[in-house]
């Protein structure tokens, strides 16, 4: 039986959090938004 959800490899999680770093430094998301996003990411299951 499959999960009904995507594992996420260590290095696609490592880019998500880049880019979620550099979305931040320029402008593009909110202190709020970064912190959802890097929790999500270390959540997600490998």
């Amino acid at each position: 039986m499959r999960d009904s959800f995507t594992r996420a490899a260590d290095n696609d999680r490592a880019l998500v959090a880049q880019e979620s770093g550099r979305a931040h430094a320029e402008g593009g998301s909110t202190l709020a938004e970064y912190d959802e996003r890097s929790r999500a990411v270390r959540r997600a299951r490998t």
